[in-house]
């Protein structure tokens, strides 16, 4: 397990990198889902994440998840399916989505999957 720290002002995250790649995604779909807008401070503050994971070795410089030797799981924000990526690479097999945009890559399976 690899621990990281961020902080954006009084927003402060300490923790491992699998629950930080799950808050990223969770807090980013928040507000994609509600068609709104982050505020700059929290932002900022997904931004410093991101940029610690990176330093630890779990995204590249364009925020993408790194291959790890492990299976990639493949989250599909259209309908919440997960899947391994080597069974269906680049298309959600539950709805069809193919827009790369709306998927999300983690290392293993959320619990609740």
């Amino acid at each position: 397990m690899i621990l990281i720290s961020a902080q954006e002002k009084s927003l402060f995250y300490q923790g491992d990198t699998e629950y930080a790649l799950r808050l990223v995604e969770s807090l980013r779909k928040a507000y994609d889902d509600s068609n709104g807008e982050m505020p700059k401070m929290l932002s900022d503050f997904v931004f410093n994440i991101e940029v610690e994971l990176q330093n630890a070795g779990i995204l590249d410089q364009d925020f993408n998840l790194l291959a790890t030797g492990e299976d990639k799981y493949v989250h599909c924000l259209k309908c919440d399916h997960v899947w391994n990526e080597s069974q269906s690479p680049g298309v959600c097999a539950h709805c069809g989505n193919t827009d790369m945009q709306q998927m999300v890559y983690q290392l293993a399976p959320t619990e609740e999957q």
